[in-house]
């Protein structure tokens, strides 16, 4: 009996001895407040200039030449002559002796020359301003930590084993504001200097031909709710504008009167802003010279602006700790028709024409029609990065390893140190984030060309009737666009804030005084052991004597 109560006593005391497990689910960290997304705190702005042309200049050039030139000769002084007969007659006064020879100058000198001195700076200067957009995140973890079982003895060292899991986790963004002005800007001189000789006979001058001193007008201007045209050229009374968005803004001039013509594509149909390639879309005419047209024209340019939304949302993919988002939106796209230009120029004859024929049929024909033009884009890239950290709160004061006597802790939940007990202890976590964000913003500048051969449409109807609608060609097209890069205005690491806390579950340490933890409450599955441990206690037993 003995080495059963012995056997059972062995199988008990590592059940006494068993680790708990602590575990704290739905740790759900999220900002509180949208942050901004180009450093901690409220949301900045970004604004800068931009010069797009050459380098200020100073250049001279000298242009004609002259021939001839002065020569200068000796002859014999008819004056030395006469005094040398004077001094050889008798009795005579002569008076000083002059010189033995004379020189003369001819000058032969004969032609023009210019110089002329030109420096300055001109081109266009590009105004933009960006705010920040704001960004959001949200992260749900688990914490776990294996901890020994209690009580455990005064004074002696516990070992937490902490562990943390992201289970998912969210980015979003909400798109920045963008602003833009291109101005024409110059600052010019042109100064010109002549010389004139005929046989030596020379006069010279000099003028001033150009003086532009800080000349700056608007050529466009951008803001969230509309596009503005020529302000800086239009006179004050008349404002040229359209509502930002789809609504590309075409440039014409009349064929033959030369008039300028800005017009937006209207469907008709709806009356909603169209596609300038579909049949039926109608040029609306938005500001007009009041002499009379021809009804031919020409384009010369179209303007596309658009609000840049850039509203990303990201998730976690399995096994990653970051969170990574990246988009793209149009901002500004401006096409010049290259044929039109040129034929507006007087260098090509009408390759492209677009007619109006009363209010009923208008249609247009291109022989060749060739768009080139720049296109800016607004990119948003983030990376975010987590850990989770915790303070960490003792109800007394526990020996913490490297710092000493402490009744709190904060730092990388994963890196939670030993401590020494000295008496019965609560710990409670109070968890929260360290959220790095890696944030780029910037625009990305690009081209886009099409080269269209033989095309046209005809449209017979008024608003929403059309009798006859239709469209052919192009039978050869070669289209494409092609990146210059990305140029980052902002791009920098910092810490993202907002985020709530959230307390965990306490533990409690217990400490007793004995040399052994006591036991922990059994399981069923214990006592049935014991029963069965017993039993067989009783069955080796030694059977008494008749």
């Amino acid at each position: 009996m003995r080495q059963g109560f012995a056997i059972i006593s062995a199988c008990l005391l590592p059940m006494a001895a068993q680790a708990a497990t602590y575990q704290q689910s739905g740790i759900v960290l999220e900002t509180e407040t949208r942050q901004s997304a180009w450093g901690t705190g409220s949301a900045t702005r970004l604004a800068d200039t931009v010069f797009i042309g050459p380098d200020p200049w100073s250049e001279s050039q000298e242009f004609g030449g002259f021939v001839g030139g002065a020569t200068s000769f000796s002859y014999p002084n008819p004056k030395r002559i006469a005094w040398n007969i004077c001094n050889a007659l008798p009795f005579t006064s002569c008076g000083s002796r002059p010189a033995a020879t004379l020189t003369t100058r001819i000058d032969t000198t004969t032609g023009a020359e210019a110089s002329i001195a030109t420096s300055g700076r001109a081109g266009l200067e590009l105004n933009y301003a960006l705010d920040a957009g704001s960004v959001g995140s949200r992260l749900e973890y688990v914490a776990h930590a294996d901890i020994p079982g209690t009580p455990v003895k005064k004074g002696q060292l516990v070992s937490l084993t902490t562990s943390a899991e992201l289970v998912s986790g969210s980015l979003d963004s909400q798109s920045p504001t963008a602003e833009a002005s291109v101005d024409v800007v110059a600052d010019i001189t042109l100064d010109v200097s002549t010389t004139g000789c005929v046989v030596g006979g020379c006069s010279s001058g000099s003028a001033n031909l150009i003086n532009v001193d800080g000349f700056r007008k608007e050529l466009i201007s951008i803001n969230p709710n509309e596009i503005n045209y020529l302000d800086g050229f239009l006179p004050e009374a008349v404002k040229l504008s359209t509502p930002i968005g789809d609504v590309p803004t075409s440039l014409e001039a009349d064929l033959v009167t030369r008039k300028l013509e800005f017009n937006t594509n209207v469907n008709n149909d709806t009356g909603a802003p169209g596609d300038p390639n579909d049949p039926k879309t109608k040029k609306e005419t938005v500001v007009d010279s009041t002499e009379p047209g021809s009804g031919l024209f020409v384009e010369l340019a179209r303007v596309d602006a658009k609000v840049p939304l850039l509203a990303l949302n990201g998730q976690t993919n399995a096994g990653d700790e970051d969170i990574t988002l990246d988009g793209t939106a149009d901002f500004l796209g401006l096409k010049a028709d290259i044929d039109g230009l040129l034929t507006y120029a007087g260098v090509l004859p009408p390759l492209g024409i677009r007619a109006d024929f009363g209010q009923f049929v208008s249609g247009s024909v291109d022989l060749l029609d060739i768009e080139v033009g720049p296109t800016i884009s607004l990119f948003q890239t983030f990376q975010l990065t987590q850990e989770l950290m915790v303070d960490l709160s003792f109800d007394k004061q526990v020996d913490i390893a490297g710092i000493g006597l402490a009744n709190s802790w904060s730092g990388l939940w994963e890196d939670l140190p030993d401590f020494t007990l000295f008496g019965t202890t609560v710990a409670t976590p109070l968890f929260f984030t360290q959220a790095m964000l890696r944030s780029t913003t910037g625009f990305d500048f690009g081209a886009e060309f099409d080269l269209d051969l033989l095309k046209g449409n005809l449209t017979v109807g008024s608003g929403s009737f059309n009798a006859f609608e239709g469209n052919f060609g192009p039978v050869f097209n070669v289209g494409g666009q092609k990146s210059f890069g990305r140029v980052a205005l902002f791009d920098d690491t910092f810490a993202l804030g907002g985020f709530n806390t959230f307390e965990g579950q306490a533990m409690t340490f217990r400490v007793g005084n004995g040399t052994s933890p006591s036991q922990i409450p059994l399981p069923a599955g214990a006592w049935l052991l014991i029963g069965g441990l017993a039993g067989l206690g009783l069955l080796r037993r030694p059977k008494r004597r008749g």
